[in-house]
């Protein structure tokens, strides 16, 4: 995955250097690359793990992380799409978030339904607090998916899909173009995105969803308000790994251990010692320092021969 999307990189950046410089050669660099096969990620949010997601998401200390966390689960948008979003794009007026330079290549018009505006109202009220002055809704969400959360990221956005698909039955068209899906086929290529979004038919379902969202987080449309009007939950005491013994361990007595130790030790270190001294060879027998004059004896000899005699 990680070489062909590296190969994907180079390719990409070829092709719009030579847009601005036509000296270099036709035939891309890539043009020999064979790609490896790919398996669409299968990753997804149980129904059965919605209530932990949300207690988990009770303890995250940032509100920016936990209002881009909540606005992703609700809808299903691309991480990265959602995390570029200005407060310019999002129309009160038409009840939707528009993302712009979008991955199919165009504008993605999302309808809001009324927890998306809840969920959006923890970013607005973290941008009117004292000091921030960012244009993005969701500013420094780079290292939320880091975030002590069972699922994030694109895990989200393939929940949203398989709730569409198995629990609500969503049409595939509708759920495509809530999810910013490129349409395929002949006959959904006519199809007029803009009535069907100024429509009631989008709006109805992305309402349908986020309800169904909420019932499997395990709280009525009362509860989830209150929910999100709490302060978050205290963040759980990090757990210290055991730092390892440094030195020897202490005792209260010291001179007494090792009193205790030479005396069931004694005749070991005995005879240890007996059988170094009978392996040592016979010119160890002699004295570490030989036997030569000190200095003030060598003194006083020389005195004595160079005195004049009497």
């Amino acid at each position: 995955m990680y070489a062909n999307h590296a190969a994907r990189i180079v390719r990409a950046t070829y092709n719009r250097t030579a847009k601005l410089d036509r000296s270099l050669p036709v035939r891309l660099p890539t043009s020999a690359v064979e790609f490896n096969d790919e398996e669409a990620s299968k990753k997804a949010l149980d129904f059965k793990n919605y209530r932990k997601w949300f207690a988990a998401w009770r303890a995250i200390q940032s509100a920016v992380h936990r209002a881009y966390h909540l606005t992703g689960l609700l809808s299903g948008a691309r991480p990265g799409e959602l995390s570029r979003v200005k407060w310019t794009d999002l129309k009160p007026s038409q009840r939707c978030l528009v993302i712009g330079n979008a991955k199919a290549g165009n504008a993605i018009s999302i309808p809001l339904s009324w927890p998306m505006v809840r969920a959006l109202k923890i970013a607005r009220d973290e941008a009117h607090a004292p000091g921030s002055t960012s244009e993005f809704i969701f500013p420094a969400t780079s290292q939320a998916v880091r975030d002590d959360l069972p699922a994030t990221g694109n895990t989200l956005r393939h929940a949203f899909k398989t709730l569409c698909s198995l629990d609500l039955k969503v049409d595939d068209t509708i759920s495509s173009l809530l999810m910013g899906h490129a349409l395929d086929g002949v006959s959904k290529k006519y199809i007029s995105k803009i009535i069907i979004t100024s429509g009631p038919a989008l709006r109805s379902e992305q309402a349908r969803i986020s309800r169904r969202i909420v019932q499997l987080l395990g709280l009525s449309s009362a509860e989830f308000m209150a929910e999100l009007a709490k302060s978050p939950l205290p963040a759980p005491p990090r757990e210290r790994k055991p730092t390892k013994p440094r030195g020897p361990r202490k005792r209260e007595n010291r001179s007494e251990y090792f009193k205790t130790w030479y005396a069931k030790n004694q005749a070991r270190i005995i005879e240890k010692r007996r059988a170094e001294r009978a392996a040592l060879k016979p010119h160890h027998d002699a004295p570490l320092v030989p036997d030569a004059p000190n200095r003030v004896d060598a003194a006083r000899k020389k005195t004595k021969a160079t005195a004049p005699a009497r």
